[in-house]
């Protein structure tokens, strides 16, 4: 509950223009500005000193802004096309005038931290929009604007946790009541106070309050010190709620991450391969739009279509592409086997493998596999497939499951990856009367668009996703079986 200016209780006061609550990017942020401002800022930081830095640190850090093609990212992108993009991800639901706030202002932001001494390197590759990332990722960017407030004598006090918002006797928000190992502390501000502590993921309770009785069982990516105070101290003090209270983050996350704190451990180079659940049947199509734009939904289709645990599979052209080990951060290394059906059995799927795939008259032809679980996943059926012909190779990975049951893939959130060598090219695909040729996903592989936060690429690098054609509702088993290589220059 919110306490009196002056209330007793406090063994400590101290007086500030401007608190920040929260050491990650958006607190440092507005530390930062602040100071810039001439505000005598302070920032407390609920995590001890060697954990500081929120979700930040646990990021890659990549940066989705609007900026024409440099040597960091190739894709042009205006802020208009940002604002549409996000418009049309939300349905229309996200608020257009914070939307606008972010894109007409992302640029700036970006050059901001460039002024503060980051340094920059290419992002994930085939994104909707330009992106980049920097180079020391989110643990470098959070301890470099550390060392700034440092040399700006901002102080900053860790192992303090804001309980209660302080107000006036107006009903003004004027400072925070922090617990630390030194008691409680009153930390007064005429100028008010910043809330930047994130979100509740790290409150299970919370998570399954407001999201439902599964969320227990989600893995942890980003600070087990979010659990959701912010946000309760400033419902108490009468703030509205706002935002999309009923829905989360998430990502495709390898099934074996640790359940809490696992960093970046996701697949985001999925369009480059396809998903399959535990009885092998396909769930979705996996090039539908840009990576950006599908790794949060896959994500939840995961958890509500294939119980929180699925397996992707890759054919060995697909895992040399030199984008493929960019968009990408297994746990551990993937599962091999010399067939498609011996895979299976390596994996714990069925011995015959369903794929749904459009046209009718197309089978599949030479895959590899990985599996994949995520906090949430949903995909179309992707484009035509390969057939195995040589090794495979898979990786377990879980993305949303419960943090119990995705340390290893004998659990029901465990997933896997996989990838079939270069030798394995598919075979010819052929109708009766008609000339063999190849399948398309075999000569070509799928080239990715891919991440945090939270695109997806297409099964081929110059088909955009309008221009794939709809999934038939069908059914094919198919057994991998070596075949024909494609003839050269195909497409």
């Amino acid at each position: 509950m919110p306490v009196a200016r002056g209330a007793p209780g406090a063994a400590q006061r101290f007086e500030f223009d401007v608190v920040v609550v929260g050491g990650g990017i958006a607190g440092l942020s507005a530390a930062l500005s602040a100071t810039e401002a001439g505000a005598r800022a302070v920032l407390v930081e609920k995590a001890p000193l060697p954990e500081r830095g929120g979700n930040t640190r646990f990021a890659d850090a990549q940066m989705r802004f609007p900026h024409e093609p440099d040597e960091y990212g190739q894709r042009a992108y205006t802020a208009d096309e940002m604002y549409d993009d996000l418009m049309r991800i939300s349905s229309g639901r996200a608020n257009q005038e914070l939307i606008r706030t972010l894109c007409d202002n992302a640029a700036g932001a970006i050059e901001w931290l460039t002024a503060y001494g980051v340094e920059w390197e290419e992002g994930y590759p085939h994104t909707a929009g330009y992106r980049r990332m920097p180079k020391s990722g989110g643990q470098g960017l959070v301890d470099l604007l550390y060392r700034r407030l440092e040399g700006l004598n901002v102080p900053v006090s860790y192992q303090t946790a804001a309980s209660d918002l302080i107000l006036d006797s107006d009903g003004s928000v004027c400072g925070v009541r922090c617990a630390s190992p030194d008691g409680i502390t009153d930390i007064e501000a005429a100028g008010g106070v910043i809330l930047s502590c994130g979100g509740f993921q790290a409150n299970v309770e919370m998570r399954v309050r407001y999201l439902g009785r599964f969320a227990d069982s989600l893995i942890l990516r980003g600070s087990r010190y979010n659990t959701g105070e912010g946000l309760t101290m400033a419902m108490a003090a009468g703030a509205a709620p706002a935002g999309q209270w009923g829905d989360y983050h998430s990502a495709v996350l390898d099934a074996r991450s640790p359940a809490v704190e696992c960093g970046v451990t996701a697949l985001y180079n999925y369009q480059m391969g396809i998903f399959v659940d535990s009885r092998g049947q396909r769930f979705i199509d996996e090039g539908e739009d840009f990576r950006d734009h599908t790794y949060v939904k896959f994500s939840k289709r995961i958890i509500e279509e294939a119980g929180g645990r699925a397996w992707c599979l890759f054919d060995q052209r697909a895992y040399q592409r030199e984008e493929f080990a960019r968009a990408w951060r297994p746990v551990g290394p993937p599962f091999e086997a010399e067939t498609l059906t011996d895979l299976a059995r390596d994996i714990g799927l069925p011995g015959r493998i369903c794929w749904k795939l459009w046209p009718p008259t197309t089978p599949p032809s030479s895959m590899a596999t990985t599996t994949s679980t995520g906090s949430t996943a949903r995909a179309r059926a992707a484009s035509r497939l390969p057939r195995a012909t040589g090794p495979c190779h898979s990786i377990p990975r879980p993305t949303s499951p419960s943090p119990s049951r995705v340390a290893s893939r004998s659990r029901s959130e465990g997933s896997a990856v996989t990838r079939v060598p270069a030798s394995a090219t598919p075979p010819a695909t052929t109708s009766p009367g008609s000339t063999p040729r190849a399948s398309p996903w075999a000569s070509s592989s799928t080239t990715t668009t891919p991440a945090p936060a939270p695109s997806s690429a297409e099964p081929s690098s110059d088909v955009s996703p309008a221009a794939r054609p709809p999934p038939e509702r069908q059914t094919r088993t198919v057994r991998a079986r070596p075949g024909p290589a494609p003839p050269p220059g195909t497409p």
